[in-house]
């Protein structure tokens, strides 16, 4: 039986039509087949090939943070230059790698990173205040003001960025930017304890202990304070009471801090024995010179106080023999 002439026109296109398609369906087939080698052979490099920058960047810089977490240093900063390689325009891995850096002591490299980390991510506080901080420990001072002072203007409550800035102007006797640094970091935080005791001691330092004992108080009863800080808070406080010729808040400040950390510092002892003596204690006022001279028996000042006290006890004895009274020493 003859072919259907209609069958055979229909037939003949669709057989033109695979010839055609089929180079084309190859190719795809090849193409899926090249996509899909990184899955089935895991070549990593072909992977990266096919990633942008910033992700090549990105998985580099998590490599090296595995081998920083598996204390492979070489391994990290050799995945942090790679990732600044592939895209250098990212600060934050200058500033990874700076940190790296600082950990092995190499620091005129490290303050090179951060400075390029700087000038890719300007806007960034931390990374300015870490430049700076790196900068006053080496003893760059200005430089290290230029770095704080960009630190502030883009967080001006920055409490690390303002506690070093205090630091420097102390260092240069400039008590009066460090005593506005200090309060402007109560401000943004008011239980700051380390400001509170810098802001006391700048206070006495000036002649204000009547400013200074609220704000040691305040160290004393915080809650968030150490027993070292209330401690040293409290010797201050007992000073500060000392001053202002208050003496028996003064014997009470001490006692405390000695309760919590006997002294062995002679003038420590000294001072407790003075504000004793003026108080009218002289037998605390006795035992506490004794045991200045103990720690210290060329302490001048307790050698004075010492014969003083002894000379009070001979005329005590003098009156009370004079009375007809029984004599009676204080020891």
């Amino acid at each position: 039986m003859p072919p259907n002439p209609s069958r055979v026109s229909l037939c003949r296109p669709i057989s033109v039509i695979s010839e055609i398609m089929r180079p084309i369906f190859f190719q795809i087939i090849a193409i899926l087949f090249l996509l899909s080698m990184p899955l089935l052979s895991g070549c990593s490099w072909m992977r990266t090939s096919i990633m942008n920058p910033i992700d090549q960047a990105h998985l580099l810089t998590a490599k090296a943070e595995t081998a920083y977490d598996n204390h492979d240093l070489h391994r990290a900063e050799q995945m942090y230059q790679k990732a600044i390689e592939t895209n250098p325009r990212d600060g934050d891995i200058h500033r990874k790698l700076a940190e790296l850096l600082i950990t092995q002591g190499r620091i005129p490299e490290a303050i090179k990173h951060l400075n390029d980390a700087v000038e890719r991510s300007p806007d960034d506080p931390e990374t300015q205040y870490q430049l700076g901080k790196l900068l006053y420990e080496q003893g760059e001072l200005s430089s290290a003001l230029e770095s704080l002072d960009q630190t502030l203007q883009i967080d001006p409550a920055h409490i690390d960025g303002l506690s070093l800035r205090a630091k420097i102007a102390l260092l240069e006797n400039d008590e009066a930017t460090a005593i506005s640094t200090y309060h402007r970091i109560l401000t943004v935080s008011p239980e700051n304890v380390p400001a509170r005791i810098n802001m006391a001691e700048l206070q006495l330092k000036h002649g204000h202990p009547e400013r200074a004992a609220p704000i040691l108080r305040n160290i004393c009863e915080c809650n968030f304070a150490s027993n070292d800080v209330k401690t040293d808070a409290y010797w201050k406080l007992g000073e500060t009471y000392a001053r202002m010729q208050r003496w028996d808040d003064a014997v009470d400040s001490y006692q405390i801090a000695q309760n919590h950390r006997p002294s062995e510092n002679a003038d420590d002892w000294f001072s407790v024995a003075f504000a004793n003596y003026q108080a009218g204690h002289p037998v605390q006022a006795a035992t506490a010179v004794q045991q200045a001279l103990h720690l210290n028996s060329d302490h001048s000042h307790a050698q004075a106080l010492s014969n003083t006290l002894a000379q009070q006890r001979l005329r005590d004895a003098a009156v009370q023999q004079t009375a007809g009274q029984p004599i009676r020493f204080a020891q």
